[in-house]
């Protein structure tokens, strides 16, 4: 047969190499088949088979695909692993008692150590097609008989074992090579494209894996609408199985949905309110790219409630009061709080009367985990702490103006957000008028429009609200809507002044001293001093008594307290020295603060450090202040 000059060269050195190894294995020439010490009990090559199955299958299926095409012309096929291990043998009749006698079949091993130079040992070693003729092998029990042999590669040309053509030496030809090289190549190319299906299907998998997880029903589209891939969630919502991929999703979704922005890349997602079977969702569609071209949509559906729940966790829109964290026995703050206990158990609107600081928010927090809507939302809104032309937005939401923005953003406002659960709008006294109105309008409808959109959204809330000032007098003063009132006060509580419930105040005392200090009122505060701290007007009444006892206890750090500590300045009152006269005069803030750095210098005899941590300040800060009160004392030195 004719072989290239080089090949050939290239060939016989090979050859010539594997022959003097064979002689170092003592290999001896004259055997006539395999060894049985080669050879693999039936379990153990079925164990074999199945490690590298497959190799073992493709390589099979082509080496039969090979076969019809040259069966009866006496040839053979023989297939082994990159041990040498023969796992498939095919061939013409004629040549299957021989390759029996020589143990040429699965089971046996046709290493170069076992068997010397042969077709198969010299191609795992080579990793190169090979011919050889039956005179060139190392054993001479068929010489008539040649082999064209190629290795076989997987997809990361990792050699596999090797695929052999043999036959009579007069029917061998060039062609032969040719063939079993195209089949060994035709293998390493299924085998690559399994790998990769095989990498596809756990990329799937994985993918299957997220969308099932995922919080929201997901669906996938292509540019048609084309359903390409849904998760449970969304089979669930729309009442489909598998069978729907493939469909258009406007054969199974009745609403309306335009795309065609998301596919233009006009926009880069669009939001989106649906209606299904009567149900409120919010659907998110964002398109998906391939090669810096959209080739469809992702849309990600999530019920619009479980939407306002899961805000509800992550900004924590929850109460954490209850009526037993509110301190109080008196009389008067026991009969506050029973009136609160019966209005829990209605959803009637409610108007919480009371000075400020007086707990109106700890009222509403007590109210709602007292009532049917405890596991829903809580979500307070201050008129005051925002300003007038943003308290619409705040209240009813709004959507951006899709004309100027890429994102047609929907955003909840406070309504939404505490659907079926309680609205406490804190000093309503401070909505603008017109805006009382539209919130009239809304409690009575059970709609609210979000500014920007004219479609009604329906709402379910319980409406808590606060007022320091008197409502029935703004009426009058033509600040405030009577219908309006009316609507929200149809249950009312007053909360009373802490100066109207004096026995209360050693407990809101110690309440604050063991929150802030860990220290007792009985204990830690002299006769005098609970005394003047009794008669004390507290005109903002409980916040203010948190801030003087947290303010006291901060620069006691620790030590004894001292009348000075406590900064009670009533504002109604101006005296510079502290007294503890029936008329309870106290220092204003800047003499105390001055009388504290004094006495801390003195403590410490100058050694600014030490009175810098005292004073929970720091160094630069505490020189400032020296020099701005122009503080000398005598005999003390201020060091570092």
């Amino acid at each position: 047969m004719p072989i290239s000059p080089t090949f050939s060269n290239t060939m016989k050195k090979a050859i010539s190499l594997s022959h003097e190894r064979s002689k170092v294995y003592k290999i001896d020439p004259n055997i006539t088949q395999a060894p049985e010490n080669a050879k693999l009990l039936h379990g153990e090559l079925q164990e074999l088979i199945r490690s590298q199955e497959n190799f073992y299958t493709i390589a099979k299926e082509e080496m039969h695909a090979l076969y019809e095409l040259i069966q009866n012309t006496g040839f053979c096929l023989t297939l082994a692993d990159k041990s040498g291990y023969i796992l498939y043998h095919i061939g013409d009749k004629e040549l299957e008692q021989e390759f029996q006698n020589r143990h040429c079949i699965p089971g046996y091993r046709w290493s170069e150590m076992d068997m010397g130079t042969c077709g198969i040992s010299l191609v795992l070693i080579e990793k190169k097609p090979i011919f050889i003729q039956g005179n060139e092998m190392y054993v001479h029990f068929s010489p008539e008989i040649s082999s064209a042999c190629s290795p076989i590669f997987d997809e990361n040309n990792t050699l596999l074992g090797a695929l052999s053509l043999s036959g009579y030496t007069k029917n061998m030809h060039e062609h032969s090579l040719n063939l079993v090289c195209q089949t060994a190549k035709y293998i390493s190319c299924r085998l690559k494209k399994s790998h990769e299906l095989k990498e596809l299907q756990t990329k799937n998998n994985y993918l299957n894996a997220l969308l099932e997880t995922s919080s929201k029903a997901i669906i996938a589209l292509d540019l048609n609408g084309v359903i390409k891939k849904a998760n449970q969630k969304a089979l669930a919502i729309f009442n489909l199985d598998s069978h729907c991929i493939g469909l258009k999703l406007k054969q199974i979704a009745h609403f309306d949905l335009d795309l065609s922005p998301i596919f233009n890349q006009e926009k880069n997602s669009i939001n989106q309110e649906i209606n299904i079977n009567n149900i409120l969702y919010f659907i998110d569609i964002m398109p998906i790219y391939e090669n810096d071209q959209v080739i469809g949509a992702i849309l990600r559906i999530v019920n619009k409630q479980e939407l306002i729940l899961q805000n509800m966790e992550i900004t924590n829109l929850k109460a954490h009061v209850t009526f037993s964290s509110i301190i109080g026995k008196s009389p008067i703050i026991q009969e506050a709080l029973e009136i609160a206990n019966v209005a829990a158990n209605s959803n009637a609107p409610l108007l919480l009367n009371g000075e400020t600081g007086v707990g109106k928010k700890l009222f509403a927090q007590a109210i709602h985990n007292m009532s049917k809507r405890k596991d829903k939302p809580f979500v307070a809104l201050s008129c005051t702490d925002i300003p007038s032309e943003l308290l619409e937005k705040e209240l009813f939401g709004y959507e951006e103006n899709s004309e100027h923005k890429l994102h047609n953003g929907i955003h909840f406002g406070k309504l939404e957000q505490a659907n079926q659960g309680t609205l406490y709008i804190d000093e309503i006294v401070n909505l603008p008028y017109g805006l009382q109105y539209k919130i009239l309008k809304a409690i009575q409808s059970g709609n609210i429009y979000r500014v920007g959109n004219s479609n009604p959204i329906p709402f379910d809330v319980r409406l808590i609200c606060s007022t320091s000032k008197d409502l029935k007098q703004e009426v009058n003063n033509n600040n405030f809507r009577q219908d309006l009132l009316y609507k929200i006060s149809m249950l009312s509580i007053t909360i009373p002044p802490v100066r109207e419930r004096k026995e209360d105040i050693p407990l809101l005392i110690d309440y604050f001293l063991k929150k802030f200090g860990d220290l007792s009122f009985d204990k830690h505060i002299n006769t005098k001093m609970k005394n003047l701290l009794c008669d004390f007007p507290w005109h903002e009444n409980v916040y203010q008594i948190e801030k003087v006892i947290e303010r006291a206890v901060h620069i006691a750090n620790g030590k004894q307290l001292k009348a000075e500590f406590f900064d009670l300045s009533d504002k109604s009152e101006t005296c510079p020295t502290l007294s503890h006269s029936s008329k309870n005069t106290f220092l204003n803030l800047e003499m105390l603060e001055k009388h504290t750095i004094e006495q801390s210098i003195l403590e410490f005899q100058g050694n600014m450090s030490h009175c810098a941590k005292a004073l929970g300040i720091s160094r630069p800060t505490l020189y400032r202040k020296i020099e701005r009160y122009k503080i000398k004392i005598d005999g003390i030195s201020l060091t570092s």
